[in-house]
């Protein structure tokens, strides 16, 4: 087994390579958010993980986190299950201002003709998971078991989508890493984004909600943009119950 140095060593390359464009992704966000995960796991004494990105629309970004993940696990030895969540049918319709209508429209997305050939791309590197989220997230929940929630990429766009996907973070607290990298992906880049709406609305009524899952959105200092950690407080190794083979205390790559 690596000692913490030399896992932190491993990571600050990986890091550099990804933001040198040595490591080819579509997504630098997603391949850095996802390392975090893997680093995490890694101390974490944790050798599967599974990573979820709700909002698939073509499929790019899946695919490429799937190809991601791959290298990941050769890289750390810790196995990448992979899930999307998508509509398929496109954007619901705004309820109203939270849902931003001044940016997205009804049917914008539809990607419903392409999902067959998407399940035959993907060729079983993921599962997709087609249908509402208020209605796929609880049956999706429901079959975890004793799986590892470990990456989220947050891409619906909506309030209420984003809203309706939340119970996703209300598994017991083992479900999870100790801390959960995710990537939210509607937030800060639009002039008309702010708190009060969207995505950014629906992780505040969320962290109003719980008082042991919050959800943070990390200082730039980290150097990913719209990366976000979920921390679990009552997660064994947050209260004190498990010692992590290496301190959780490492910082930016």
């Amino acid at each position: 087994m690596l000692n913490r140095d030399e896992i932190e060593k491993k990571y600050v390359t990986l890091g550099k390579q990804i933001r040198d464009g040595l490591f080819t992704c579509v997504r630098q966000e997603y391949a850095l958010t996802l390392a975090h995960s893997v680093r995490l796991a890694q101390c974490a004494g944790i050798d599967r993980i599974t990573a979820v990105e709700l909002g698939v629309a073509g499929g790019r970004s899946l695919l490429d986190l799937c190809n991601t993940a791959v290298r990941f696990t050769k890289f750390s030895g810790v196995k990448i299950d992979i899930v999307g969540f998508d509509i398929a049918t496109g954007m619901p319709t705004a309820v109203d201002y939270r849902d931003h209508p001044e940016v997205w429209h009804t049917g914008q997305f539809d990607v419903h003709n392409e999902t067959e050939e998407l399940r035959k791309r993907l060729d079983g590197r993921a599962e997709l998971i087609i249908g509402n989220v208020s209605e796929t997230i609880p049956e999706f929940i429901a079959g975890f078991g004793d799986r590892v929630l470990g990456f989220i990429a947050v891409d619906l766009d909506q309030y209420s989508g984003t809203r309706d996907s939340l119970p996703l973070f209300e598994m017991p607290a083992e479900n999870y890493l100790p801390a959960v990298p995710m990537y939210v992906d509607d937030i800060n880049v639009g002039i008309t984004y702010n708190p009060w709406c969207g995505e950014a609305l629906a992780i505040s009524e969320f962290n109003e909600k719980h008082s042991q899952r919050k959800i943070e959105e990390k200082h730039v200092l980290w150097g990913i943009q719209n990366f976000h950690v979920m921390h679990l407080f009552d997660h064994p190794m947050r209260c004190g119950e498990v010692k992590p083979p290496h301190p959780l205390d490492y910082g930016p790559f």
